[in-house]
């Protein structure tokens, strides 16, 4: 839920599950196509660690903020490219 009702994350929705879903799917794998069962490792720490934030986020402000959603997009992307380099070194 939005942490007030006439900030940004308010105003923006969510988007369909659907959407979330096929963006998932072609994520992994691409991440497959490409490191095969290893592409595992990188798409589950884009989904763990911002999902640790999102938590956080929850418990602590009662809601996402477009601060929130912003910080959530970049530490799923520091995640996987720190697994990635981890895979590759």
């Amino acid at each position: 839920p939005p942490a007030s009702a006439s900030g940004l994350a308010a105003s923006l929705g969510s988007p369909p599950k659907s959407a979330a879903l096929l963006g998932l799917l072609l994520a992994a794998a691409l991440a497959f196509a490409l490191l095969g069962p290893m592409g595992t490792f990188p798409i589950v720490a884009a989904l763990l660690v911002p999902l640790l934030l999102w938590r956080t986020a929850l418990q602590m402000i009662g809601g996402r903020t477009g601060d929130v959603l912003g910080a959530v997009q970049q530490t799923a992307e520091v995640a996987s490219l720190t697994a990635l380099a981890t895979l590759l070194a």
